[in-house]
């Protein structure tokens, strides 16, 4: 929902209204540097952003290893197109 697509359960989660782009974006914001910070890797942060936490947990899991080239492989191809361009727009 919103500019920041938050999901109705993690706007709750978050206590933020989706539909006022300004609670959105900071909403938006602190999940990101939530999951960045639960996963202590940018790459992996964006992807729990894109897919959802668990779905990075389960790529986790099938790869052995917290290394983004082996676990991208085992999320959804949406994603493993969205962090590159998300990295490369943010200048990393």
């Amino acid at each position: 929902m919103g500019l920041m697509q938050l999901m109705p359960a993690t706007a709750k989660e978050l206590g933020v209204d989706p539909n006022d782009p300004a609670q959105n974006v900071m909403g938006g914001a602190k999940y990101l540097a939530s999951m960045i910070g639960k996963y202590g890797d940018e790459r992996l942060g964006i992807a729990a952003y894109n897919a959802g936490p668990g779905n990075v947990n389960k790529a986790i899991k099938k790869a052995g290893s917290r290394d983004w080239n082996t676990v991208s492989k085992y999320l959804p191809k949406e994603t493993q197109n969205y962090v590159p361009k998300v990295m490369k727009n943010w200048g990393r």
